[in-house]
């Protein structure tokens, strides 16, 4: 009887783990698993997106070769190299590199998780980063409707209105190691609400403590981008519900978890017949 029960115990957490797993809302991925020295322009892998990557200057922005890396974070395919100015500040302009999402994400009460992994080069340029924005104006209040920016600027980290003065600054970028970035935007108007960054969280645990946070004006967004002058690489941007979602770390398949629970059984069988000898 007892080892009847402790099957269904096994039975139930293994489902409950798979069950959390599968909770966490992953919406949009891009791994840039293309080949190595292919122009991102006009490549569609990913999920979440309803189109290809577009780019103006389509030789600025290359695939490059293997992942960054940061921990037990799940990577894949390659990075994403750019060497040459990019700017996402709308889709129109000279040097845009953007890519539409499936739908729009934001509005009030939504709480959205960007994360990204970014490396400065040698010789970078004073800028890179990660746009947020939507169609030819990229929605929202900010400078000159040219969407949020999650990056650095100068020898700093920085979010705020891209192309304008940063909302926060802090923080010391370091040349030659890739950096895993986390933003949190709580939306508490339809129209923003507040934006918090973390640059020490653990992938699939500790947030850490945030670098700080600061107030953004950004109705719901659909388009995500660069911006960038040269020498910045950028890998695995996820965008999800919670920070798990962005955060995914290696996790037992399900048949390991099923061989797990016959072992236990297998452990409980022996005890048994040891307290009845």
């Amino acid at each position: 009887m007892k080892s009847k029960t402790y099957l269904w115990v096994v039975a139930v957490v293994g489902l409950t783990i798979l069950g959390v797993n599968q909770s966490r809302a992953q919406i949009v991925y891009e791994s840039f698993s293309y080949t190595n020295g292919q122009n991102l322009s006009g490549l569609n892998g990913g999920i979440g997106f309803s189109g290809a990557w577009t780019a103006a200057n389509p030789a600025n922005s290359q695939i490059g070769t293997g992942s960054l890396s940061d921990g037990n974070l799940v990577v894949q395919g390659n990075d994403l190299a750019i060497s040459g100015k990019v700017d996402s500040g709308n889709v129109g302009n000279a040097d845009n590199l953007s890519r539409t999402l499936t739908t729009n994400l934001g509005g009030a009460g939504q709480d959205i998780w960007v994360s990204f992994l970014m490396e400065k080069t040698a010789g970078a340029g004073s800028y890179g980063g990660l746009i947020l924005g939507t169609g030819a104006t990229q929605v929202g209040a900010v400078s000159n409707g040219k969407g949020l920016f999650i990056g650095y600027s100068g020898a700093a980290f920085s979010i705020g209105p891209n192309g304008a003065a940063a909302g926060l600054s802090g923080g010391t970028v370091t040349t030659g190691t890739p950096q895993f970035i986390v933003a949190n935007l709580n939306y508490t108007t339809a129209t923003g609400g507040t934006i918090t960054l973390y640059l020490n969280a653990t992938p699939g645990g500790s947030l850490g403590t945030a670098l700080g946070s600061t107030t953004f004006s950004l109705n719901s967004f659909g388009q995500i981008g660069f911006a960038s002058l040269s020498g910045v690489l950028f890998d695995e941007i996820r965008i999800g519900d919670s920070y798990l979602s962005v955060s995914p770390i290696p996790e037992p398949a399900p048949y390991t978890l099923l061989g797990i629970g016959f072992l236990a059984l297998i452990l409980v069988q022996i005890n048994r017949k040891r307290l009845l000898a």
